[in-house]
């Protein structure tokens, strides 16, 4: 099964949501905001902890405003790339998330969005960014899952991180994030200022590279996760890493995803060639 533009599969924009959160910002300067950041950075060690950044973060990002979209994907797609002398995945959860219960702990693993033994569903909306998100090497198998809504329209209520890339893609990005910074300036110039330093520093750790060996450094977009994806909040949109801010993916609460989501088809793919313009 073939999409046009490339397997795109967010739809449309349903609406923006402006959520009252406008604290008081006057008592800060961007300075001040400045100073917290670099105090931030120095408890992001391997010795550092999960609850002790997330405490740090909220107070940082006190009186941040962030504006939330109710976006209708249509679906997405999820891939996975086949360990040596794997032939094929005979379950859905093979692909879908782990069962960490199920798997050694000193084999568990943490990802952008989740700490060890915690599940999230990661997915593209894009075929290609799926693809890439798995890092294939050359001759490599990889299985990519097309997901469908099980009731459509579907309404997810997500957090947008990395709007600056966003609004740079060419695939509806630009139209629905458009506004987004202006949207959230409401208030004095000194606020509006404080508010973009405060979102370009969650961008910016949001979409830090990070090799195998500084794993530890997922504990910073492990406490965004924490404090942004609460509640109401059923996800992120993100663009991806993997292909230079070329694509995006979703991040969902798992429960939101086995709700919403059902297996429409499945491909596999061998790797014969590498882009350099994608892969990093």
């Amino acid at each position: 099964m073939y999409y046009k533009g490339h397997n795109k599969r967010l739809n449309r924009i349903a609406k923006s949501i402006a959520i009252n959160q406008r604290n008081d910002l006057s008592k800060r300067t961007v300075s001040d905001i400045e100073k917290e950041i670099r105090e931030f950075d120095l408890l992001n060690t391997p010795e550092g902890k999960v609850p002790e950044l997330s405490e740090k973060l909220s107070n940082l990002i006190t009186g941040h405003v962030r504006t939330p979209y109710e976006l209708n994907p249509e679906g997405v797609f999820r891939a996975r790339k086949h360990s040596d002398g794997e032939v094929e995945f005979n379950l859905v959860s093979d692909i879908s998330y782990p069962d960490w219960s199920k798997i050694p702990k000193e084999k568990h693993s943490r990802g952008r969005c989740h700490d060890l033994g915690e599940n999230i569903f990661y997915c593209s909306t894009e075929r290609d960014t799926a693809i890439i998100e798995t890092w294939p090497k050359h001759n490599e198998i990889v299985t990519l899952i097309d997901f469908t809504v099980v009731n459509p329209p579907l309404k997810a209520l997500i957090q947008p991180i990395g709007v600056k890339h966003l609004q740079q893609l060419d695939n509806g990005y630009k139209n629905i994030f458009n506004n987004y910074y202006l949207s959230n300036a409401g208030g004095s110039k000194n606020a509006a200022e404080q508010n973009q330093k405060i979102d370009d520093f969650l961008n910016d750790k949001f979409h830090e590279h990070i090799f195998k060996e500084e794993e530890w450094k997922y504990n910073t977009t492990i406490a965004i996760t924490k404090l942004l994806m609460t509640g109401i909040f059923v996800g992120f949109l993100y663009p991806s890493i993997s292909a230079k801010m070329k694509g995006a993916n979703f991040v969902f609460k798992t429960d939101f995803a086995d709700r919403n989501f059902r297996v429409f088809n499945g491909r596999m793919y061998k790797v014969t060639e590498l882009t350099p313009e994608y892969i990093n």
